[in-house]
Parts: structure tokens; C-alpha cells; sequence
């Protein structure tokens, strides 16, 4: 009795996993579709903008660090940020733009 009880339990147990498994089958991507998000017009200028701030700026070593990444944090606040290589060592440009009239409110670059 005692085995019956623990195989009946084991097979819950295999079927739960395997039902768990088969739920959520990986998202293929199709041909043609990006994996990156569309940039808006708006994210576009502002990119383009901090890239020449950036450059002013710091010069040259900013070509290390594109793409520049935007992101929108709440309301009114554009946040670029450069990019590096994987498993690269360093800092990025860090910019913060307001929303409205992309005047800067704050640049840094991080070591």
C-alpha cells in the first residue's frame, strides 16, 4: 500500500512538471521581425542629441560606447546611457534630458 501511495504521488509529480513544461513554449521570431523595439520619432532626436552632447563633451572615446540606449523615466525625464562590448570593462555615458525641451539636466560618464 504503502508503494502504491508513493507511485501515485511520484506520477503527480511528473505530470505537473511535464505540464509546466509544455505550457509556455518559447516565442520564435519570425523572419523579418526585430528583436530591438521601434524607436519613436521623439527617442530618435533625442539619441541623435546626446550623441553630439556626448561627443562635445568627451570626444572620440564616445565610439567606444555607441549605440546610445534611451529610455523615458516617468514623465519628463529622457535617460541615455552608451553601451559596451560584452564582458568589457568601464563606464558609459550617462545623460539626462528633460522631455519637453531636451535641455540637458545632467551628464556623467562613469568609470
Amino acid at each position: 500500500m504503502r508503494m502504491k501511495k508513493w507511485g501515485l504521488v511520484s506520477m503527480i509529480v511528473v505530470c505537473f512538471i511535464l505540464g509546466l513544461s509544455c505550457n509556455n513554449p518559447p516565442k520564435q521570431q519570425q523572419p523579418g521581425e526585430s528583436s530591438e523595439k521601434e524607436s519613436t520619432p521623439e527617442e530618435k532626436e533625442v539619441l541623435k542629441k546626446a550623441e553630439e552632447i556626448a561627443f562635445s563633451e568627451y570626444g572620440e572615446v564616445i565610439k567606444k560606447e555607441l549605440p546610445l540606449k534611451a529610455r523615458l523615466s516617468g514623465d519628463s525625464i529622457w535617460i541615455i546611457e552608451g553601451t559596451l562590448p560584452r564582458g568589457a570593462d568601464g563606464g558609459t555615458v550617462y545623460i539626462e534630458l528633460s522631455k519637453g525641451d531636451h535641455a540637458v539636466l545632467k551628464i556623467t560618464h562613469y568609470k
